[in-house]
C-alpha cells in the first residue's frame, strides 16, 4: 500500500496520538463527535486521543502559511492509529474495535482539481481491491442532520454535486445513495464489500470537505494572486486494517491468493528437545535463514 501511495505522489507523515482538546474544538470534533472520543484532564489542560488524523494534517499544511497554487495538490498519507469510544454492544471481533490502524490520507487541492483527485482516489481503490480479489459497491452518503457549517448550504451542495459527478464518471449508474449518511464535515463516497457471511462492510471512503480548511484558516495563493481556502479530500483505501484483515481471513480462510498469504507465511510448530530431534536442528536453522533472506 505504501508503494501505491508513493506512485500517486503522497508524502507519508506521522502525527501524535494524544493532542490538546483545543485542536478538536477548532476542527469541530468536540461539538459533533465528543461522545465517541477519549478525553481527560492532564496537568491542567484538556487532552484526548485522536479519533481521526485530519486535524493533525491541517496543522501540517498550515505550518508554512499560505502556499502557492503551483504546490497543489498536496497529498499527505499516514498509517495512523486512532481510538474511538465505541459502544460495547457494537464491538465485534476485528470488524469493529476501539483502537485500530487505518491508511488515512488527505489531499489539499483547489476546487478546479477536485474532480481529477476524486477520480484518482476511486481508481486507486479499484486497483487495490482487484489485487485483493474483492468486488466493491459504491454509495454516496449525503449531508447528515447534525452537520458542520449549518447555514452554509451552498458549500454542502457544491461538495455533493462534485461527488455525484465523480461517481457518474467512474461507475455510471452502478451506485446508490445513503441519505443523511455523510460525515459531520462533508459528504462522502463509501466503498463496501461483502464478508463471508454476506454482510456489507464499509472499508474505503472518499470524503469532500469545504469546512475544515476554513476552520483552520488554510490558504493558498491562486494564479491571480488571491488568497483562497483549499478543498480537503479525506480518503482511505483499505480503511481499518483490522477490518480488512477480518474480511480477507474469512474470505480466503487464512490461505493464499496468487501466492500471497493473508496470515502467517507458515504455521509454527513446536518440537521436543529430546536427543532424537537434535539432528534436525542444523536443517531447521538453514531453512529459517533462507526464509529470512527472501
Amino acid at each position: 500500500m505504501r508503494k501505491e501511495c508513493w506512485k500517486e505522489g503522497y508524502s507519508e507523515v506521522l502525527s501524535p496520538q494524544m493532542l490538546s482538546a483545543r485542536i478538536f474544538e477548532k476542527s469541530g470534533h468536540i461539538a459533533h463527535y465528543e461522545a465517541d472520543m477519549f478525553l481527560w484532564d492532564h496537568e491542567g489542560q484538556r487532552v484526548g486521543l485522536k479519533p481521526m488524523s485530519c486535524p493533525c494534517h491541517c496543522v501540517m499544511f498550515n505550518r508554512g502559511g499560505a502556499v502557492s497554487y503551483k504546490s497543489l495538490p498536496i497529498r499527505l498519507s499516514e498509517f495512523g492509529v486512532v481510538h474511538r469510544n465505541e459502544c460495547r454492544g457494537s464491538l465485534s471481533g476485528l470488524r469493529r474495535v476501539v483502537r485500530f490502524c487505518q491508511d488515512d490520507a488527505h489531499i489539499f487541492c483547489s476546487e478546479e482539481q477536485v474532480a481529477a483527485e476524486v477520480l484518482g482516489v476511486l481508481r486507486l481503490q479499484r486497483r487495490v481491491y482487484r489485487k485483493l480479489g474483492l468486488k466493491a459497491s459504491f454509495e454516496l452518503a449525503s449531508r447528515p442532520a447534525k452537520a458542520l457549517g449549518d447555514g452554509n448550504d451552498e458549500l454542502w451542495e457544491l461538495a455533493e454535486r462534485a461527488l455525484r459527478e465523480a461517481l457518474r464518471d467512474f461507475a455510471g449508474d452502478e451506485w446508490s445513495v445513503d441519505e443523511g449518511g455523510g460525515a459531520f464535515y462533508g459528504p462522502k463516497i463509501d466503498c463496501k464489500v461483502q464478508d463471508a457471511a454476506g454482510r456489507w462492510l464499509q472499508l474505503a471512503s472518499v470524503q469532500l470537505d469545504f469546512q475544515m480548511p476554513r476552520r483552520f484558516g488554510l490558504l493558498f495563493v491562486d494564479a491571480g494572486g488571491r488568497r483562497r481556502a483549499p478543498v480537503m479530500i479525506h480518503r482511505a483505501v483499505l480503511g481499518s486494517i483490522e477490518r480488512m484483515m477480518a474480511v480477507l481471513s474469512e474470505r480466503y480462510q487464512g490461505g493464499c491468493r496468487r501466492g500471497r498469504c493473508w496470515s502467517c507465511r507458515c504455521t509454527p510448530a513446536t518440537r521436543p528437545s529430546a536427543p532424537r530431534w537434535r539432528r534436525c536442528t542444523p536443517r531447521c536453522a538453514a531453512t529459517v535463514s533462507r526464509w529470512s533472506s527472501t
